[in-house]
């Protein structure tokens, strides 16, 4: 091949890759997910992580399970609580 028809050879491929970019990026907008929505109302009932905590606080050698059959909550919202991650 000759400079010329390499150049020409260039030219057409980056035509095809500008073509394949953008098909790209119109299959990437295709890939966003919708925003999280919570779907179950919050309990009520569940007391606030503070007195779980307080609760834990006088109780050091419970364990999970046991504080949570005591104050009536899953064991999951005690380790939220005494983990920071509920308020």
């Amino acid at each position: 091949m000759v400079i010329p028809e390499i150049r020409t050879e260039i030219l057409a491929l980056t035509r095809q890759l500008d073509v394949i970019a953008d098909r790209l990026w119109e299959l990437e907008a295709g890939l966003h997910r919708r925003p999280a929505v919570r779907r179950a109302p919050r309990s009520k009932s569940s007391p606030p992580a503070r007195i779980i905590r307080e609760f834990a606080a006088a109780n050091p050698d419970m364990d999970y399970a046991d504080m949570a059959a005591e104050i009536g909550v899953a064991t999951g919202r005690i380790t939220e609580a005494l983990v920071g991650k509920r308020t």
